[in-house]
């Protein structure tokens, strides 16, 4: 297979006039005309808000709603649909947690034991958390952070115990609260009887 010649082909010929300037078109320049569609027709709504010179002057009591009067279809054409405010639905904002291996692992378990013998098959994480948070939030009174070690140097011993001390701190803020909010469950007296062993 014979493979032609760099370069331009033979024959090419740049007819460049060197002494006027380039007049180069613009794409705004261009008219193009928009695709003709066939609209589509009126439909009748009695929310739609006609031409002041259309409207009618009695007034109507503002707790009876007024009926829809017939329109014609000169009429439909020439009124203006206003569309529904409808309270839309604020997502709550976005959330990154940097969670180690084996925390990750631990949430994966919970998350799977709780779709597995919960009542719900398809729960999610963030559900998961905000039930924790919550039940935290409400024991927020009693949680007693006075105590834990400093954090310290990252990879050092405490560094690496100071999850843990929080974890213990958030336990024990939350067994107080369901004891002060359940006084009667019988929990106080095992709890205590468990702390004296």
């Amino acid at each position: 297979m014979v493979k032609a010649g760099r370069g331009l082909p033979k024959g090419f010929d740049l007819d460049i006039n060197a002494g006027a300037p380039a007049i180069l078109g613009d794409f705004l320049d261009e008219v193009v005309e928009a695709p003709v569609s066939n609209p589509a027709p009126a439909i009748l709504d009695p929310r739609i808000i006609r031409p002041n010179s259309e409207r009618e002057t009695r007034t109507v009591p503002s707790d009876i709603p007024a009926a829809p009067a017939a329109i014609t279809r000169n009429q439909a054409e020439n009124t203006k649909v206003v569309p529904i405010q409808r309270g839309s639905y604020a997502k709550p904002p976005r959330f990154e947690l940097s969670l180690n291996h084996e925390t990750k692992r631990m949430v994966h378990e919970l998350l799977s034991y709780i779709q597995t013998m919960g009542p719900q098959p398809a729960a999610r994480a963030s559900e998961m958390f905000q039930g924790i948070i919550t039940v935290l939030h409400r024991a927020k009174d009693v949680l007693d952070l006075s105590s834990m070690p400093r954090r310290g140097q990252w990879g050092s011993p405490t560094a690496k115990a100071f999850p843990i001390a929080l974890g213990q701190a958030f336990a024990k803020a939350i067994a107080e609260q369901y004891l002060a909010e359940t006084p009667n469950s019988g929990l106080d007296s095992q709890i205590t009887a468990k702390a004296a062993k």
